[in-house]
C-alpha cells in the first residue's frame, strides 16, 4: 500500500473507531485525542501528528509545496550567520545548555 493511502486508511479507521467509542463525532484525530483520558501523551502526540499529516496530504498541491519550500529556504538563507543553536542541540553537544552566544556559523 502506498504511503499516502496508508496514512489515509489509518486516519479514517482511527477516526471512525474513536467516534464510535465516544458516541460522538470529532473534527479530526487531534480533537479526539483530547477527549480520551485513557490515552497517554505519546499516543495523543501520535494522533495529532497523524492528523496533521493527513490534512497536509489532503490539501497539498504543487504550488503550495513549492511556496512552502521557497518560504523555508528564504527564511533560513536570509538569516545566515545570525542563527543560534536551540537548547536541545547545545545540550546534545555536551554543553551545559546555557547560551554561549556563539552562532552556528562561527568557526571559532
Amino acid at each position: 500500500m502506498a504511503a499516502v493511502a496508508l496514512i489515509n486508511d489509518t486516519h479514517n479507521r482511527l477516526l471512525h473507531i474513536l467516534a464510535e467509542e465516544a458516541n460522538q463525532t470529532f473534527e479530526g484525530l487531534s480533537q479526539a485525542s483530547r477527549w480520551f483520558s485513557a490515552l497517554n501523551s505519546k499516543q495523543r502526540r501520535a494522533l495529532r501528528q497523524l492528523d496533521d499529516t493527513y490534512n497536509w496530504n489532503r490539501h497539498v498541491t504543487r504550488p503550495k509545496a513549492e511556496k512552502f519550500i521557497g518560504d523555508i529556504v528564504q527564511a533560513v538563507t536570509s538569516h545566515r550567520g545570525k542563527l543560534m543553536p536551540r537548547k536541545a542541540e547545545t545540550a546534545s553537544n555536551g554543553s551545559t545548555g546555557a547560551d554561549s552566544g556563539a552562532s552556528i556559523c562561527d568557526d571559532t
